[in-house]
């Protein structure tokens, strides 16, 4: 969360749920607090809106503050599955701000009427009973992953059942050697390191690898199921250093390709 402020008016930047960390602030207190002293809330719905809450309004239905917010923006490109983005505001002034000032307002980034069509369709389903079942199902792929991860001894970040499932596991050698067995192991998780970490969480140097859930179409296996999770010793360790010639380079493997001297061109290695 951020306040930003500009001559005398104070806009304060949030976001429903917060990606790095798998929680939420509590926005009607917030919003509280922007009323009492003349402030004005901005919350990014990148992460909730639409695949979180009863009706797909995410946190700010959750939360009790739905059409309360100043301002509201989100990308297209999670829920809505196609490029693009939206700023909603009840004042007149802001938006015809952004029509004036707004970069895909006046050059040629403007959205496509395909992805314009993209992104209503989603919006149905979202507002549809099959969205509300699509969401309920996500919530229970997430709740199983949460439990799955945390019986495996692994810590899981944050207190809101949501899409992103956030887990510490250290350094970033270790977070970059867990992210490699999770490859292997045929799943899919995004590793989190700095700089998109903020050097105040704990540790400064801690990865999270996150996976973000969907509904799926078949049963998805759970964390015991998965060779990855049932090894020993995991967290694996980092990786060992590549051993080096008596001239300090590091040998080249024998699996890739070796530069012979004199070319300047790639031949496979023997």
């Amino acid at each position: 969360m951020r306040a930003t402020d500009t001559k005398n008016a104070v806009l304060v930047v949030t976001e429903g749920v917060f990606s790095m960390g798998s929680d939420t602030p509590q926005l009607a207190e917030l919003l509280g607090f922007c009323r009492e002293f003349g402030a004005q809330l901005m919350v990014d719905v990148a992460h909730d809106f639409g695949a979180m809450g009863e009706h797909g309004g995410g946190q700010l239905e959750a939360h009790g503050v739905l059409r309360q917010v100043d301002f509201v923006v989100g990308p297209f490109s999670k829920t809505f599955a196609t490029a693009g983005g939206f700023l909603a505001t009840p004042s007149a002034s802001a938006r015809e701000f952004v029509r004036m000032f707004g970069g895909p307002q006046t050059f040629s980034s403007a959205i496509t009427p395909v992805q314009t069509a993209v992104a209503l369709a989603a919006l149905g389903i979202v507002t549809s009973p099959e969205g509300a079942r699509r969401r309920a199902s996500v919530a229970a792929v997430a709740t199983r992953l949460r439990e799955g991860l945390t019986a495996h001894g692994l810590e899981v970040m944050g207190d809101v059942v949501c899409p992103v499932v956030l887990v510490l596991i250290g350094d970033t050698p270790t977070g970059r050697t867990a992210s490699g067995l999770i490859a292997r192991a045929g799943l899919i998780a995004h590793l989190v390191e700095q700089p998109a970490l903020s050097p105040r969480t704990r540790p400064a140097s801690a990865c999270r690898p996150w996976w973000t859930t969907a509904t799926p179409t078949s049963t998805p296996r759970s964390p015991s199921s998965t060779p990855a999770y049932g090894r020993p010793g995991w967290p694996p360790r980092p990786p060992a250093e590549p051993s080096l010639t008596p001239r300090g380079r590091a040998r080249p493997s024998r699996r890739g390709s070796a530069r012979p001297a004199g070319t300047g061109r790639l031949v496979p290695g023997t």
